[in-house]
């Protein structure tokens, strides 16, 4: 893997962008560490990830819009 954090892995994802995602919950990994070796060759851990990640972004932006529409009413 390429240490130009611009570079995408085969899923369209820079490098930089998981390291990111994955210091918003609290975890600091460098690319060169082992684990973030063994997570980018995983895709089906990594899919899930952020499979799961959007689904609780679309749950709580739809749970946010309702509550405003309600009140608008």
């Amino acid at each position: 893997m390429s240490s130009d954090p611009d570079q995408a892995d085969t899923d369209g994802l820079s490098v930089e962008a998981i390291q990111k995602l994955l210091a918003q919950h609290g975890i600091l990994i460098e690319e060169d560490d082992p684990v973030f070796r063994v997570l980018l060759a995983n895709r089906i851990v990594l899919n899930a990830y952020f499979s799961e990640a959007e689904a609780s972004f679309t749950r709580t932006s739809n749970r946010g819009h309702r509550v405003e529409s309600t009140l608008n009413n």
